[in-house]
């Protein structure tokens, strides 16, 4: 089956040919090429030819190749839903996230389902996204659910939505629910700019203490974030890391990298900066990988986001630098667990790598950035973006890291075993909540 690619495959779909397309889809899958995906089309090939049974074997077996992908796990729990192939001794519980596809929040709750799976199989989750229709497309499903977690990092900002927060419920529709709500790793985004999103104001921060009052058990990601909240009052935070950080590499993920060199993921983003200095930032991002490659390190752009960054991906390599887009927070994980070092703007360039126990220098453009950095005690390897002028600070504070390499290496194994204590812990707890909820 020579010439199969992808895009052959994809334009057999797209002809309903799908007969055809499924065998392509297969053959790319069993070549490991972004077998996950290939083996959801593959189904999705299947289910349009009125084969469910053996559609759902293949959407389990993507969910085998990786199970963080936030739109193959949606479009496999409506499939589920949809034709009815629920366990009726299994409980559902919605899983609210932002509706996003990118690698921070679909992690976060690709962690979440895998520490949940480690302790009790009695759960299936049923994944929502943020919108205004949100219970009136619960009802067309018919879903009685056991509860619902709240998860994702930066959900405390100014939305046009009935709650004020990057959540689509008012309290009196909380309310309405009647089951048990659960927060999990949930926190404050703050970017370094001046719109008036991420205006944490006293009345916002308020209004989101309100809906504390209605949660059965709470959690943040981040002293930062705790702090805000018990200002307003809210007690009983429990303090829970990402649990993105716990994520295992895919064993079928390999990059054909020179490894006779360290690898330096290096994570930007120029969100929160005007044009002129984001320009600057570039620049000098170029003039340390350029660094990096004339000391023998091998630079690597890692791009979380697809969707802000391909102009960043073109302009990357016109500059000749390596760079590699990952499709999932796993295969983000897999990318970091092969570097040596990661200089990370993204929040989750640097969970994820701080999760394989790779040294990381944080290049703060959140104040989420600095809140984690302070979780692992390494504030003294952040920089303020506003801070890189040029590319010599970016290789001041990384010979630092590198010279601190095997202190580093020893905290960052001990912040994972707390951090990781903590999330079981808090697991059991929300469990055992709507375990007794249902018992009732």
């Amino acid at each position: 089956m020579n010439g199969i690619t992808f895009k052959s495959a994809k334009e057999l779909f797209s002809r309903k040919k799908y007969p055809e397309a499924f065998d392509q889809f297969c053959h790319l899958a069993n070549k490991n090429d972004n077998p996950a995906f290939c083996s959801f089309m593959a189904g999705k090939c299947l289910s349009l030819s009125d084969k469910n049974s053996d559609a759902y074997l293949y959407f389990q077996k993507a969910m085998e190749y990786d199970d963080s992908n936030a739109f193959i796990n949606r479009e496999i729990e409506r499939f589920i839903i949809t034709h009815k192939l629920i366990d009726p001794n299994k409980q559902i519980i919605y899983h609210y996230f932002p509706n996003t596809t990118n690698i921070g929040d679909s992690g976060a709750a690709a962690g979440i389902r895998a520490l949940f799976q480690s302790l009790t199989d009695d759960f299936i989750f049923f994944t929502l996204s943020c919108r205004k229709d949100t219970i009136d497309v619960l009802k067309t499903y018919e879903i009685e659910p056991s509860g619902m977690l709240i998860g994702g990092g930066g959900l405390f900002f100014r939305q046009p939505l009935p709650s004020g927060w990057y959540f689509p419920l008012s309290l009196s529709q909380l309310a309405d629910l009647k089951i048990p709500i659960i927060t999990y790793a949930i926190g404050f985004n703050k970017e370094y700019t001046n719109d008036e999103i991420w205006n944490l104001d006293n009345v916002f921060i308020n209004e989101i203490a309100k809906f504390h009052q209605e949660f059965s058990a709470k959690s943040v990601r981040d002293y930062w974030s705790k702090n805000t909240l018990e200002s307003a009052g809210v007690s009983d935070l429990h303090l829970v890391p990402c649990p993105s950080a716990f994520l295992k590499p895919l064993p079928w993920f390999k990059m054909s990298l020179d490894k006779s060199k360290e690898i330096v993921g290096l994570s930007i983003t120029g969100r929160s900066l005007r044009k002129d200095q984001e320009t600057k930032l570039i620049t000098a991002f170029f003039d340390f990988a350029k660094w990096l490659s004339r000391q023998n390190f091998f630079p690597l752009f890692v791009l979380q986001d697809t969707a802000e960054d391909i102009s960043l991906a073109k302009l990357i390599n016109e500059n000749n630098i390596p760079c590699i887009l990952p499709n999932t927070a796993r295969e983000a994980v897999s990318v970091y667990s092969q570097c040596n070092y990661v200089v990370g703007m993204r929040g989750h360039s640097l969970i994820l790598a701080a999760g394989q126990i790779v040294p990381i220098l944080g290049i703060s453009y959140n104040k989420k950035v600095d809140a984690f950095m302070e979780m692992l005690d390494m504030q003294n390897y952040c920089i303020n973006q506003n801070d890189i002028i040029e590319g010599s600070a970016l290789i001041d504070n990384f010979e630092k890291l590198t010279a601190d390499k095997d202190t580093v290496i020893t905290t960052l194994k001990n912040k994972r075993e707390i951090f990781y204590k903590n999330n079981v812990d808090y697991c059991r707890k929300a469990v055992s909540i709507l375990l007794l909820k249902n018992s009732i």
